[in-house]
């Protein structure tokens, strides 16, 4: 039986309406020198049975979305989290996301009835103007700002993922010495490897606008009318599939293109390593721009290159492991398929895209999350 002085810290990951299992299950590995527990949102947003520490739901902002507007709007609240000062009394470290979620303010604010508290915060943003783009009052904006600089004053730890996050925590206020950037990291699974030819290319996202979909679908056509050979199978799901579609059928690609729905993130992982490249074409945005990219990095550690559009963190996370294009630019996304369709350079790509994928390793990321937790506890 443990006693008070061999107990282990009780580490809480609060994540609003986002726990998620890619993200979630790298704590398990933890788990030998802290007690790791979840809070989320009664209506998370993401399957989460296949983590293995205790999860507890509240009611928040964001379970309603007629509610979760209006407090945004009116009240500069986002993802309010009912209860979860009371849930902190007795947690040495809470790990929240962003500065500017209002559970984190809400986990700062815990620390004057838990003193022993500490705070981390990931930070994945980097869009740069976020609350001066949007069109809300200028009451409701200065809220924000001064939960900012309250979670800032009383953060112990801020961990970006990138160096854009990294930047905008330094222009949010934050002290050189509370910023450590750990970036995330992939758990690695066995797969098969596949008897294909390769000549297939993936994209996988949501399909709307601002992930740059028309730019890949075009930049296919293009390499298809050139001579280009293959299969693009798009994975993901969104409101302008069913156009899509109907610019297949226009374009007569219908045995070029396949829309495969949403899959398990085992079978995309497996297709990867089938596959000769995986197309990303994101478009910045005025409040939003590619953050890091998990898909990005299973693909290399799949020894699968990415063909990505330079969009936010997007060149950090792929690195040598790919070709990077001007997004918007579709003729720049067939020029790069033809590129790939090189077979020296494409095991040339591979095998720079595995080399890179080595910068996700969960060892890696356990080490460096338990050097900030020991450090602070």
């Amino acid at each position: 039986m443990e006693t008070k002085a061999t107990k282990k810290p009780l580490v809480t990951l609060v994540r609003g309406d986002s726990l998620n299992p890619w993200e979630g299950k790298l704590w398990e590995s933890l788990m030998a020198d802290f007690e790791v527990r979840a809070i989320c949102s009664k209506k998370n947003l993401y399957p989460i049975s296949a983590i293995q520490y205790p999860i507890t739901k509240l009611k928040t902002t964001s379970d309603i979305k007629l509610l979760h507007k209006l407090n945004m709007i009116a009240l500069g609240r986002i993802q309010h989290m009912h209860g979860l000062e009371v849930k902190l009394h007795s947690v040495q470290i809470a790990h929240t996301a962003e500065l500017y979620h209002t559970y984190t303010y809400q986990a700062a604010r815990a620390k004057k009835e838990n003193p022993d508290l500490k705070l981390v915060v990931t930070i994945w943003d980097n869009s740069f103007g976020r609350f001066e783009f949007m069109h809300i009052p200028a009451s409701v904006r200065k809220k924000y700002y001064e939960r900012i600089a309250y979670v800032v004053e009383n953060v112990d730890m801020v961990l970006p993922v990138s160096s854009s996050a990294e930047a905008l925590a330094r222009e949010y206020g934050v002290p050189e010495k509370k910023i450590r950037m750990i970036t995330p990291a992939i758990i690695s699974t066995t797969v098969q490897e596949s008897i294909d030819d390769r000549n297939d290319i993936y994209m996988v996202n949501r399909l709307v606008k601002e992930k740059g979909i028309y730019d890949v679908l075009y930049g296919w056509k293009l390499f298809v009318e050139s001579g280009g050979k293959g299969t693009l199978n798009i994975i993901g799901k969104g409101p302008e599939r069913k156009h899509m579609e109907s610019l297949v059928r226009m374009w007569k690609l219908e045995n070029k293109v396949l829309f495969l729905g949403s899959l398990a993130n085992t079978e995309v992982r497996r297709a990867f390593v089938g596959a000769r490249a995986l197309v990303i074409g994101s478009l910045p945005m005025p409040l939003w721009q590619e953050q890091f990219g998990y898909v990005l990095a299973e693909a290399m550690m799949a020894g699968c290159p990415v063909i990505a559009a330079a969009s936010g963190a997007i060149p950090e996370v792929v690195g040598e492991g790919g070709i990077l294009v001007q997004p918007g630019a579709p003729w720049d996304i067939a020029k790069a398929l033809h590129t790939l369709s090189g077979h020296q350079t494409f095991e040339k790509l591979s095998l720079q895209a595995k080399n890179e994928a080595r910068r996700f390793s969960a060892e890696r990321f356990a080490r460096e999350l338990t050097d900030v937790y020991d450090a602070l506890v």
